[in-house]
């Protein structure tokens, strides 16, 4: 799924912070795939964000 994801693509992020709790969610758009670990993408207020393709969903 997560190999479907390419440039311009609007995402869902899940926000997850270290030791695996839950914190919320936003939507991005996707700018690049940064060092095939990670995706970069930008929220709707110009911050941008590098999650693990792991928490990041495409919308349909």
């Amino acid at each position: 799924m997560n190999n479907a994801i390419s440039f311009g693509d609007r995402v869902e992020v899940t926000r997850i912070v270290k030791g695996g709790f839950y914190t919320g969610r936003y939507l991005a758009t996707v700018i690049c795939r940064s060092n095939g670990r990670r995706i970069k993408v930008r929220d709707d207020q110009g911050r941008e964000y590098s999650p693990y393709p792991a928490q990041v969903k495409k919308l349909t």
